[in-house]
């Protein structure tokens, strides 16, 4: 849990995440539509989209969407496979900007992995209105807010047309986190 990464920002295309279970409460079935109306206003944008496996038949017909639209277009990568920590954490590494497609419940009720992983490793992203889960380490502007799919595409886009500014804020909140478990009374005594 104190791992971090140190983001650089090389001139490539900006690659938008999603990693996790594949659930309808964490936005799964909102990715083909997401993948569509982001690509209407940007050709540009790659895509990672990783889970192991489905949990519904909804969810199960949005997995045979994606791997359908993935053959379509390279831009669009699809990883079905269980990550031990070590392939997590290099599948981090290559997203940029990550939207929290989660209800609200879903985060309020169970262990936001998706949004703690972004802020250890610097990721920009979009957040369902209403969060107050790690307020106290979001305090620079590294994400931007959404209430609907159409809100968090014109946020990703916000955030990849100034995305320096974005990355720059995740840093720093970034360390802010650090700095807290450094000063963690249990990671003391394991030390």
């Amino acid at each position: 849990p104190w791992v971090f990464y140190n983001r650089i920002k090389i001139n490539k295309s900006i690659t938008i995440g999603y990693m996790g279970d594949a659930r309808e409460s964490r936005g799964f079935n909102l990715l083909p539509d997401l993948i569509n109306k982001l690509l209407d206003k940007n050709k540009n944008l790659d895509f990672l989209i990783q889970f192991a496996k489905t949990s519904s038949k909804s969810t199960s017909i949005t997995s045979e969407k994606l791997f359908k639209m993935a053959e379509n277009n390279p831009k669009i990568k699809i990883l079905k496979a269980y990550l031990d920590y070590a392939d997590f954490r290099n599948t981090l590494q290559k997203i940029d900007i990550m939207p929290i497609l989660h209800n609200n419940e879903e985060i309020n009720n169970g262990n936001p992995s998706t949004i703690y992983s972004s802020i250890t490793h610097e990721i920009p992203m979009v957040l369902p209105q209403n969060l107050n889960y790690m307020k106290e380490v979001m305090v620079h502007k590294s994400f931007e807010i959404a209430s609907n799919l159409d809100g968090v595409v014109s946020q990703i886009l916000k955030i990849e047309n100034d995305y320096d500014k974005y990355l720059n804020a995740a840093k720093t909140n970034s360390k802010l986190l650090f700095e807290i478990f450094e000063n963690d009374p249990l990671k003391k005594n394991i030390n």
